[in-house]
């Protein structure tokens, strides 16, 4: 029976001789470096050689800015994102809560809110959501197709290959070459479907959720899932009024499906990581916020653009693209928002509130080149932090009426995110004078 262990990000585990209750020993260590370093590959963080998931020292293990599930041979580690004064299964809550609004999964809140509580377990609260929606479009029926097979039958079934009867066959006249029309409900929707079931019965611990995958296993046994290391054609899948039903369980299926994969070459389960990095899932969760948001006050948003450049060669040509997170429009004014998963210091003596002097620069360099007056660096919120969420600081730039705002939001109640970046987009209002940006000569 494996054993599971709970870390926050930038947090410690133990590392012993021998195995010890919160610890790790040193070999499960090493299996969940191995599994983090391919994860840094997938996640393309970097080489897969350092320490960008994990970082592995002598006695102990200490998370990265990375959070989700790492399993290796007898060990799984939950990494939980950190939320000030919050318990673990309140941060879990929070984590999932996130997930489905940054990957637009179909989760609703109160079925969320009551497996929160029955696992606790990042992974184990997914498996239950998944398997509580194919149990329902099962029971309803799996869609089914004609799909074209062939083979060679003792007697006439469709139409008879005539090339591969009288070439291949033809020693063989007690057989008939057939190609003919079968409704099979083996088709793609239904495969992918079959695959995460399969591929979740390795990683399920829950008993309830590991009766729950074997049963669907049972019921879609005529069903053939891919093999690991086979190309699911994603891209090919198409939904129609007869299958537009398995729209909610196929989104958390490849959900499942393409941020999991095997770290070794042999052996079922050897290696999982379901992960995700805090900078970007940060700003995918306040991006899809900003874009519900908008729709209610006439504004427009891009994600990751527009991509105007700072530069221009000799030539005319554009050189260095920038891509801010949030581009906000509107008829009022145009504002630009990029989100950092950091924590801010509101006892810097400077003033700077912690902020990298490389994230001002890289606003400067978007004043340069949008025209929206005010600039927003966006991080979440914390309990050390004097204001409440919102504007915490503003500075203009040197030479300019545009401002960069320091501003926070407060993910701790994901359902109240809309909210808090909409009263942001609005605090156009009681500006008061802040310390200077200068630019560089």
């Amino acid at each position: 029976m494996s054993r599971r262990l709970t870390l926050h990000e930038w947090k410690y585990l133990p590392v012993t001789e021998t195995r010890e209750d919160g610890s790790l020993s040193r070999q499960e260590a090493d299996h969940l470096q191995t599994v983090a370093q391919a994860a840094e590959r997938e996640l393309r963080l970097g080489s897969g050689e350092s320490d960008r998931v994990l970082q592995h020292m002598r006695t102990k293990v200490r998370a990265q800015q990375v959070v989700g599930i790492l399993a290796a041979p007898g060990i799984a580690v939950e990494i939980l994102p950190k939320i000030d004064d919050h318990s673990d299964e309140d941060v879990r809550h929070v984590l999932v809560e996130m997930l489905a609004q940054a990957f637009n999964l179909p989760i609703a809140r109160g079925r969320l809110t009551e497996l929160s509580r029955q696992h606790r377990h990042l992974l184990e609260i997914i498996i239950a959501l998944f398997c509580d929606l194919v149990f329902r479009v099962v029971h309803r029926g799996l869609p089914r197709a004609y799909l074209s097979y062939h083979d060679d039958l003792p007697s006439l079934r469709g139409k008879l290959n005539i090339p591969r009867q009288f070439s291949t066959l033809a020693a063989s006249p007690q057989k008939l070459a057939c190609y003919f029309d079968e409704l099979s409900s083996d088709i793609l929707p239904n495969r992918i479907l079959k695959t995460a079931v399969s591929r979740l019965r390795v990683q399920a611990r829950g008993l309830k959720n590991q009766r729950q995958l074997a049963e669907l296993d049972f019921m879609m046994e005529d069903i053939r899932p891919f093999a690991r290391g086979e190309h699911i054609p994603f891209g090919s899948l198409t939904l129609d009024r007869t299958n537009e039903r398995l729209r909610d369980p196929l989104e958390i299926a490849r959900f499942l499906i393409e941020r999991s994969y095997q770290t070794t070459s042999s052996g079922e389960g050897r290696g999982f990581a379901l992960l995700f990095e805090m900078n970007r899932l940060f700003e995918d969760f306040v991006g899809r916020a900003a874009c519900r948001v908008a729709r209610r006050h006439g504004a427009l948003v891009h994600l990751q653009g527009p991509r105007n450049h700072v530069l221009r060669r000799e030539d005319g040509r554009p050189l260095f693209a920038t891509k801010p997170d949030i581009y906000w429009s509107h008829p009022d004014a145009d504002i630009l928002v990029d989100t950092k998963w950091k924590r801010l210091d509101a006892a810097d003596s400077e003033g700077r509130m912690g902020v990298a002097q490389g994230d001002i620069y890289q606003m400067m360099a978007y004043a340069h080149v949008y025209p929206a007056p005010r600039m927003v660096l966006l991080y979440p919120h914390h309990s050390g932090l004097k204001k409440p969420p919102g504007t915490q600081t503003r500075f203009t730039i040197a030479q300019t009426v545009k401002t960069i705002e320091i501003a926070t939001i407060d993910v701790s109640r994901p359902d109240r995110v809309p909210d808090q970046f909409a009263a942001l987009m609005r605090s156009d209002c009681d500006r008061q004078e802040n310390d200077h940006v200068h630019t560089a000569a």
